[in-house]
């Protein structure tokens, strides 16, 4: 008899005692209940490990890794290799899921044979939510070059696991060890393998907007990482024969100026935000000279001023800082 779950939900968990129990309840709580969930403790200092180990003795569909501390990653390459499951789900310790999350991706990926289904997701501030995308209605069934496509584009889907329920097979690329955004580098290389993905926008996953998170931190490695996961889904695109109507240059230069940007608006001192705008120049010298057709106004003028003059380039995005009230509002509510 095989006893082996449908779904595997991978979890790995770093000192998030404050939002593990509501996480591992709203998993609990799912309507699809043929599921195993393995908590990969990585390190904790806090009691996030008693917490996975309580859970664990009450529910024997929990597993628990506990491991020295080696990063979200490799946490996550440990969980797939011992994973049970036809399919793969992930479960940020922060986050939470709507109950019928599972069952619904479950029902669009078997429903239309498919590799991939795919879910939408809300922000979750301390004092509103708000959902990814405007339009919620929608649902699609695409094929493998119109997936690639849209995972490229970063909109429509997004290169992040989270939202997402796999075949089991589509995994077939480890997440880089070491660096923050190892999931916009990976998802472009699972994706490519699946031959049919279905896309709704209505929102299962609740993303809980954190200070210190890798989307919202402050490190200028973070920021610098992002743009080094952009070239590596280029380099990725390129040696599979996808090839981009205006070629990668434009996603590379847009993503290195905003990794610029946020360096220059988060980090305390000047001339460290200085020195790593110039380490970004220097990476994206195979990318330039850029093609002003291809890129918007803006991007084009601030990728120009942060060429010729970093340290210009940080005073104007300081100085333009001073009235993003919106964002600052948001800023406050962010979730400790």
């Amino acid at each position: 008899m095989n006893n082996s779950p449908i779904i595997s939900i991978i979890t790995p968990v770093f000192n998030t005692e404050r939002y593990l129990p509501q996480c591992i309840e709203s998993i609990i709580s799912q309507t699809f209940t043929d599921w195993e969930l393995i908590l990969v403790d990585d390190g904790s200092t806090d009691s996030s490990g008693k917490i996975c180990d309580d859970y664990a003795a009450r529910d024997n569909r929990i597993r628990v890794i506990h491991k020295s501390n080696s990063g979200v990653a490799d946490s996550r390459n440990i969980a797939i290799t011992e994973a049970k499951g036809e399919f793969l789900g992930f479960v940020d310790a922060d986050d939470w899921i709507e109950p019928e999350m599972y069952q619904v991706l479950y029902d669009d990926i078997t429903a239309h044979k498919a590799d991939v289904a795919i879910g939408g997701y809300w922000f979750d501030w301390t004092n509103m939510e708000r959902p990814r995308q405007k339009d919620t209605e929608i649902f699609s069934v695409l094929d493998r070059s119109e997936s690639i496509r849209l995972t490229y584009e970063d909109r429509l889907i997004q290169s992040i696991f989270c939202d997402k329920l796999w075949r089991r097979q589509m995994a077939n690329a480890p997440l880089p060890k070491g660096y923050f955004y190892e999931d916009f580098a990976t998802v472009i290389k699972w994706m490519a393998n699946a031959e049919c993905v279905t896309l709704r926008t209505k929102p299962y996953y609740h993303y809980r907007m954190r200070r210190g998170s890798t989307v919202n931190g402050v490190h200028p490695d973070r920021r610098y990482h992002y743009l080094l996961a952009e070239i590596e889904r280029a380099k990725y695109l390129e040696s599979i024969g996808f090839n981009p109507q205006h070629g990668y240059a434009p996603r590379v230069l847009h993503t290195a100026v905003t990794a610029a940007k946020l360096i220059a608006r988060g980090v305390e001192k000047r001339d460290e935000a200085i020195h790593y705008i110039a380490v970004i120049c220097k990476t994206i010298e195979p990318y330039l000279p850029a093609d002003k057709e291809s890129l918007d106004h803006k991007t084009y003028k601030r990728l120009q001023r942060m060429l010729n003059n970093p340290r210009r380039f940080v005073n104007a995005v300081r100085f333009s800082r001073l009235f993003m009230w919106a964002g600052k509002r948001k800023e406050k509510n962010l979730y400790p």
